[in-house]
């Protein structure tokens, strides 16, 4: 189980455990309730390249979000479809895992992309 954060931390996911399948459900219900299957077909829908989660990724992140408190849900009558929504907590765990997001990208486009400017640290193989 990842730890849940508290208000102020900026991100508690240690080094090479961000969660991507969490990442993805939680930014998709910011902005609307959906079920299970539609998460996963959004999701391949969005997704052009890459692996996509599917259901059997999706069904067990969300059964563990919610049992995480960062996921609320509730059965409908008609289609008995469940539906998920984001919790207080699950808001302030998508921010933390935004702003993590942010430092990796930032940390590749440092690393990855810009050409070191000191080359004292390049091998003599290299240089």
């Amino acid at each position: 189980m990842v730890p849940l954060l508290d208000a102020g931390q900026a991100h508690n996911f240690p080094i090479g455990t961000f969660p991507i399948p969490e990442f993805f459900i939680l930014s998709l219900l910011q902005h609307r309730e959906m079920y299970g299957g539609e998460i996963a077909h959004v999701l391949a829908a969005r997704m052009d390249s890459g692996p996509r989660p599917g259901t059997g990724v999706i069904y067990p992140q969300l059964k563990n979000m919610r049992r995480d408190g960062l996921l609320a849900s509730y059965r409908t009558q008609s289609g008995g479809r469940v539906y998920f929504r984001l919790t207080e907590r699950g808001e302030a765990r998508l921010a933390a895992a935004t702003r993590l997001w942010a430092d990796i990208s930032a940390a590749v486009q440092s690393i990855a992309i810009t050409a070191p400017e000191d080359n004292r640290y390049v091998s003599r193989g290299d240089a």
